[in-house]
């Protein structure tokens, strides 16, 4: 149930929030607004500039005080449970960005492509270490790799992700109790930057994350703190993520077009900052086509079938088997530690974009490079 602004900053406002009724009543009018606006955004063409680099600090790298800074230009079109999301870094940025550290090449970027239909999911990614490009393309069954790639203000059009930032998802689990978070407190008429906003406050056994709710604007989470708690061998960290110039869409709802993450491990930082967004009417079905790095055969894992080489492939026009060319093929099974990661890919535990590179002479020179997967932090 959709809920006016007004009521719902009132009625946090008057109300006491220690009783577990009210508490559990307040929690399900912000979840209901936060979800209420990212739906009123059900299809969209975006372009964006996305920026990895490292920062002193949350409010160095929000003022976009980078050190070093690397770019990349990014699209990300959606409709439904359809979507295609890319991140693109020039060659001679990626090459910039190589470190040597004994005989590894070590790189924070590359670039990746992401596309899925709802029923299957198409990546790639391209990673330039010294004189050697290499890419890897996979087409699997599912949405899972979609989610885990994809990285952009709200979780827009993924309603499912699983970042801090998907506040409705992070909410409804601690009012339905099917997960570990639970709601530790809530304060209500928080001054924030001029703004009266909601901190609410979820924990579970690993993490807390601490929302700042703007609830005069969509219910969106102006500030999130995503606290690691030490387990083990694991320090504890955190990951602190701004949402800027909020913006009203005409006919839809509020939506941040600036996007800061930076962590506290090692400072590293990302960025996605709106340069333009379409939200009148559904892209067409060529908007979805990705064009790749190179002409590639894919082998079609769900259907077990081998497609002919092609340099563009559209996620919603994959060949049918009786098409010419396609073939029956067998699939092998690839573990997570086989696969790549993408800029911001939350599989597991972190959004490390570390890639170790070795590059070993080899007959004529190939070079091999070897992709060392670390351990996956969840925000």
């Amino acid at each position: 149930m959709w809920l006016p602004m007004s009521w719902l900053a009132a009625c946090l406002i008057a109300q006491p929030v220690t009783d577990d009724g009210k508490r559990a009543t307040l929690l399900r009018a912000v979840h209901d607004a936060f979800v209420a606006n990212q739906a009123s955004f059900a299809f969209g063409q975006v372009e964006f500039t996305y920026t990895r680099a490292k920062a002193t600090g949350d409010a160095a790298a929000r003022r976009g005080e980078f050190e070093p800074k690397y770019s990349a230009k990014g699209v990300y079109v959606f409709n439904g449970v359809s979507g295609r999301f890319e991140v693109v870094f020039p060659d001679e940025v990626m090459r910039s960005a190589n470190t040597k550290i004994g005989t590894d090449i070590v790189t924070i970027i590359e670039t990746a492509r992401v596309a899925t239909n709802g029923e299957s999911t198409l990546w790639e990614t391209v990673v330039v270490a010294e004189g050697s490009k290499t890419h890897g393309v996979r087409l699997e069954p599912g949405t899972r790799d979609f989610e885990r790639k994809f990285i952009f203000p709200i979780s827009l059009g993924r309603p499912s992700g699983p970042r801090a930032d998907n506040a409705g998802l992070k909410l409804d689990e601690a009012i339905k109790l099917t997960g570990e978070l639970r709601c530790r407190s809530i304060e209500t008429d928080v001054e924030y930057e001029g703004r009266k906003v909601a901190r609410i406050i979820l924990e579970s056994s690993e993490n807390e994350y601490e929302y700042l709710f703007d609830l005069d604007r969509g219910a969106l989470p102006l500030k999130i703190v995503d606290r690691r708690k030490a387990v083990g061998n694991d320090r504890s960290s955190q990951v602190v993520i701004h949402q800027d110039d909020v913006r009203q869409v005409p006919g839809r709802g509020w939506l941040p077009y600036k996007q800061t993450f930076w962590y506290s491990e090692d400072n590293r930082c990302s960025q996605i900052q709106i340069e333009t967004a379409h939200f009148e009417k559904p892209p067409n079905q060529d908007a979805f086509a990705m064009e790749l790095s190179e002409e590639t055969t894919i082998v079609d894992e769900g259907k077990s079938l081998r497609y002919p080489s092609r340099r563009v492939w559209n996620i919603l026009k994959l060949p049918s088997p009786r098409s010419s060319g396609v073939e029956k093929a067998e699939v092998a099974s690839i573990s997570d530690d086989q696969v790549p990661k993408m800029p911001g890919e939350l599989p597991v535990r972190t959004d490390y974009t570390w890639i170790i590179v070795g590059l070993i002479a080899v007959g004529v020179g190939l070079a091999l490079v070897l992709w060392r997967r670390r351990r996956i932090h969840v925000h």
